[in-house]
């Protein structure tokens, strides 16, 4: 693996593992806040609302009471006990009126109820004549007047005060006391009110009019009904203030829509002389369970019998209505362990699935009105409920992603650069060391052949001292070689300062190198700046926790009325405290993860400063290689000089045969210290060369075929002029080498 793969996928490791485990906290602790945060507040709606359906049924409660013991209440129901009983003496009915009355009834029966019946039921075609001709005859005469004569249409009876031309007893009480009662009716949004003769059974007395009417709960058609099973209960009351109340069930008079019905009993005198039923209403049950505070868009809240049906309308669903579960039972039951862990009796928050096959989130607490349970569902879909979890996991992805997207544009970016720097440059070195080699290898042969043509030369003048002008033509020829060699050391003077160059150029790169890492220092800023983020988070937890407190303190001052405000104020200080912890734990993350991000930028400061040292033990190297070439160059300039002095005591060969014969000598010295100094750049040379495939085989990660070695080193001149004898044929020779010599590139 190269140089540049492992610096990416440590990069790459050193950002992916602190996120990815960052994220993986951040994740779980955040869902287990959310899914805190969504039951607190299903707990807080079902509550309310719990609280509010009890209220509403109190309310209902002390109504019915109330009305009962109105003194005009009991006095008309005394009067309509005995007015009912005459009422078809008073107007003087004969049995054919009465049947006559039937007859022209039963129009109505079959006619406006039975179409409005099949318009609310799908059509069902109805028996309507099994009601009507068992009815008795003051039930027939009661509804043929307030019912079928009455002027106003289908749905409003109630306002008629009192029949046309009726006279009797019975229309003056129903006259007198119609329009208050009808007041208080749709005041408080009942459906009906009725009054029921204690001993008899009959309804003496109903606001809206309905086929019940005047019709006897003991033994008439609606005996087994919840009306009349509420109207035997409360018969048997004696005792003022005491109700019952019947859950829904399908009432047919009100087109088989589902009705509740409360009682409480009329006393006179100490004596239950009549019950005042009030029939419920659906839709402010309805209203309540339909105010969408704390639900969302998927929630919803509804009640449900201990028989397994809806007393309340689904919000999302018109299917699941009131209405159409008592008419359809068997398709409209809801049931879960919801549901029944609330029957039983519990309350608490699950997860599950609805009526819908939907994941919810309910929370569920049993309603007890009167004698009857109900469990009061509050939902929310889990999708809904998570949402925020999910986009929170998208966030994490992206930033996780951006993040190493970044990290290896940057890193490739800057270690591209850094290797092709680090090779540039060491790839430079290689060249220039190949020239050191030639330059050595050329430098050897000049000083071989130098040395040569000196002990020709001593033996050309121990031969021939007469041979002047040849010994002048040698010098020459020798000058010029050294003058060459002289050349040839200032080439490579110049090569070693390029080189030099090059070496000082890679060391200003790694400084660059180490400043890119220094900018590093801006991820741990970044990660200062989510610590002190995370530092307001807490100081908002604080600021939430003191409202809460201060939320509790007013909630104890109001009493019995901010009960309800005291959980939800301990709730939220029990959300806050959990936000805290998150807070805290994700601050020890950050604290964390600036700790490894920290430790990576010293190691790779570290090794930028070491690849800097390394720079600067080449130069030194090359400074020492510099010297040595110098030596040889003042060396070389000494064999010259040497040389001109020859030329200039030519002349005086003869007689300074013993001082050129020295000076020979210390031309040999020279010539092999030049050997061996050519020897010592050959050796410089190939340690260069080491150094190089080295480098390579770092940055490129692979081996490298080695460089072949410097070819052996000549072995050093030994011979001197006492045991060489050149001939004349060889020093033409050499000389012809000499003249041909050409530096070597």
């Amino acid at each position: 693996m190269t140089l540049k793969k492992k610096i990416l996928l440590g990069l790459v490791c050193a950002v992916t593992v602190p996120v990815v485990t960052t994220s993986i906290i951040v994740y779980w602790q955040s869902r287990d806040s959310i899914t805190s945060l969504a039951e607190q507040s299903l707990e807080a709606v079902k509550t309310n609302k719990a609280t509010a359906v009890k209220d509403y049924f109190q309310t209902i409660q002390y109504q019915v009471q109330s009305l009962a013991e109105n003194d005009a209440v009991v006095a008309a129901t005394l009067s309509f006990k005995k007015s009912f009983n005459n009422y078809i003496k008073d107007n003087k009915f004969s049995e054919k009126d009465i049947e006559k009355q039937r007859t022209e009834l039963s129009r109505y029966y079959e006619g406006d109820f039975s179409e409005q019946y099949a318009a609310k039921n799908r059509g069902e075609n109805l028996n309507s004549q099994a009601l009507w001709e068992n009815l008795s005859a003051r039930a027939v005469a009661l509804q043929y007047q307030y019912i079928y004569k009455n002027s106003h249409p289908l749905g409003s009876k109630h306002l008629l005060d009192a029949a046309e031309g009726d006279q009797s007893a019975y229309a003056k009480t129903h006259r007198s006391v119609h329009p208050e009662i009808r007041n208080f009716l749709e005041r408080f949004g009942y459906y009906d009110i009725f009054i029921a003769d204690r001993d008899t059974g009959h309804i003496i007395y109903s606001v809206f009019k309905e086929l019940d009417y005047a019709t006897s709960l003991l033994d008439g058609p609606y005996k087994d009904t919840g009306i009349a099973q509420v109207f035997r209960k409360a018969r048997n009351f004696s005792t003022k203030g005491q109700t019952t109340l019947t859950d829904y069930r399908s009432y047919l008079p009100s087109y088989r829509d589902p009705a509740s019905f409360i009682a409480s009993p009329i006393i006179s005198n100490g004596e239950t002389v009549a019950v005042l039923i009030f029939q419920m209403p659906i839709d402010r049950l309805n209203r309540i369970m339909s105010d969408r505070a704390g639900l969302g868009e998927t929630g919803e809240a509804y009640l449900v019998g201990s028989d397994g049906l809806p007393r309340s309308n689904s919000f999302h669903n018109e299917q699941r209505s009131l209405s159409r579960a008592f008419r359809d039972p068997e398709s409209s039951r809801i049931e879960s362990e919801s549901i029944r862990e609330g029957i039983s009796g519990n309350q608490g928050v699950q997860l599950g699935v609805n009526y819908e096959g939907q994941k919810v989130i309910s929370a569920y607490v049993p309603v007890d009105v009167l004698n009857h349970r109900w469990v009061l569902m509050a939902e929310i879909t889990q999708g809904e409920a998570f949402q925020s979890i999910s986009e929170l996991v998208t966030a994490i992805v992206i930033a996780a992603l951006l993040l190493i997207g970044i990290t290896l544009l940057v890193g490739s970016f800057l270690v591209t650069k850094l290797v092709q720097l680090i090779t540039l440059s060491v790839d430079s070195l290689y060249h220039q060391t190949q020239n050191l080699e030639h330059s050595a290898s050329s430098m050897k042969e000049e000083t071989t052949k130098l040395s040569q043509n000196v002990l020709r030369s001593a033996a050309a003048v121990q031969e021939n001292a007469s041979s002047v002008s040849e010994i002048n033509s040698t010098l020459s020829t020798n000058s010029a070689l050294v003058d060459r060699v002289v050349d040839r050391s200032n080439e490579v003077l110049e090569q070693l300062s390029t080189a030099d160059q090059q070496l000082e150029t890679m060391n200003h790169s790694f400084n660059r190198i180490g400043e890119g890492v220094a900018k590093n220092n801006e991820i741990i800023k970044l990660v200062e700046e989510i610590s002190t983020k995370t530092k307001m988070i807490n100081e908002i937890v604080f600021k939430t926790q003191l409202l809460a407190v201060n939320a509790s303190i007013e909630a104890a001052r109001a009493g019995e009325q901010g009960r309800g405000f005291t959980v939800v104020a301990e709730e939220v200080t029990k959300l806050a405290s959990v936000s805290g912890e998150a807070a805290e734990q994700i601050d020890r993350l950050i604290i964390h993860s600036r700790e490894i991000i920290t430790g990576l930028i010293k190691e790779s400061q570290g090794v930028v400063g070491q690849s800097e040292t390394n720079v600067q033990n080449f130069r030194s190297v090359f400074a020492t290689v510099t010297q040595n070439i110098r030596q040889v160059l003042e060396s070389t300039k000494d064999i010259a000089s040497a040389i001109r002095e020859q030329r200039q005591g030519v002349v005086q060969v003869t007689s300074a045969m013993e001082e050129i014969d020295r000076s020979v000598q210390a031309n040999q010295q020279q010539a092999q210290q030049s050997q061996l100094l050519a020897d010592g750049l050959h050796v410089t040379a190939d340690k260069l060369g080491e150094i190089r495939d080295q480098f390579l085989s770092i940055t490129m990660g692979q081996g490298l075929k080695r460089r072949s070695p410097s070819r052996a080193l000549a072995a050093p001149i030994s011979a001197t002029h006492k045991n060489q004898q050149p001939s004349r044929e060889v020093e033409e020779e050499s000389l012809a080498d000499d003249d041909s010599f050409t530096p070597a590139a």
